[in-house]
């Protein structure tokens, strides 16, 4: 039995533009951006920070595994508007390592919520947020794509 990475190896680092360009790709290739047909010029753009967004480029140890972009500040509290971990690298606390750093902000800001989007085919991502807390806040058709819905969840904070 394999165990995962230290907790400690898993970091949260600025994105440079070198690293949203590799990562943007790659991301591009996976599910659900693949099947949204999300290209990586837009996923791109989405990994720069500026306009209330904070980005954070995800590594195991030096490996580039994901991303995160966060939206400060949005109904009483952040928006998780992009996580990804590369096929690689899931299940071995990648997600888990920057959920926890998602808290810190809305904790830190003193927030109520944490919410996110996801789509509603993506079974593993609904489960993974499930497992932290986030319930179903709202369905929303049709919002990224013509005949895919997406979820919207929200993970209340203890005052």
């Amino acid at each position: 039995m394999t165990t995962g990475p230290d907790i400690t190896e898993i970091t949260l680092d600025e994105m440079t533009a070198e690293a949203a360009d590799e990562r943007a790709e790659r991301i591009a290739e996976i599910d659900p951006w693949r099947r949204l047909a999300i290209p990586a010029n837009r996923i791109r753009r989405l990994l720069e920070a500026g306009n209330g967004k904070e980005v954070r480029a995800i590594q195991i140890g030096n490996r580039p595994v994901g991303a995160i972009v966060v939206q400060r500040n949005w109904l009483l509290g952040p928006y998780l508007q992009h996580l990804s971990v590369l096929p690689e690298a899931q299940a071995r606390g990648a997600g888990t390592r920057a959920l926890h750093w998602l808290e810190g902000i809305a904790r830190r800001d003193r927030q109520s919520n944490i919410w996110l989007c996801v789509s509603a085919f993506n079974g593993q991502a609904l489960a993974f947020y499930a497992r932290h807390g986030f319930f179903q806040a709202a369905n929303l058709p049709d919002l990224v794509r013509p005949g895919e819905d997406e979820i919207l969840m929200r993970r209340r904070l203890d005052a």
